[in-house]
């Protein structure tokens, strides 16, 4: 069985963020249209750590492709809209796996972030 999803970068947060920030015009593309990104799986076993651990890092790096790559630190709006970006389509992305050890390791990173922001 072939194991591929794809992340898509949430429309509503991508309108948000052009009318706050007046970005590109591609930040304000439709659900349909908005990036869509294929996570390829099957060669890792996800109910396990170490594929549970790569599969996540995967994601990551497939949300941030979606939601337009990271803007400069300094365009404070901007990054912060691109972190809600990236959180819900990693959120999403996990949720649409479903192995248990994925989503228990996507929550701890979570909650580390939200830790260490305090």
């Amino acid at each position: 069985m072939t194991r591929v999803f794809s992340i898509r970068a949430l429309s509503a947060i991508l309108a948000a963020t052009s009318v706050l920030t007046g970005a590109a015009p591609v930040s304000a593309q439709s659900a349909d249209a908005a990036p869509n990104v294929a996570v390829r799986y099957a060669d890792l076993e996800v109910s396990h750590v170490t594929g549970a651990k790569v599969l996540l890092q995967r994601i990551k790096t497939a949300a941030i492709r979606a939601c337009g790559g990271a803007p400069d630190l300094r365009e404070f709006q901007r990054r912060a809209d691109f972190d809600q970006c990236r959180k819900s389509a990693v959120a999403s992305a996990v949720a649409r796996v479903n192995a248990p050890v994925l989503t228990a390791m996507a929550g701890r990173d979570i909650e580390s972030v939200r830790v260490a922001g305090r």
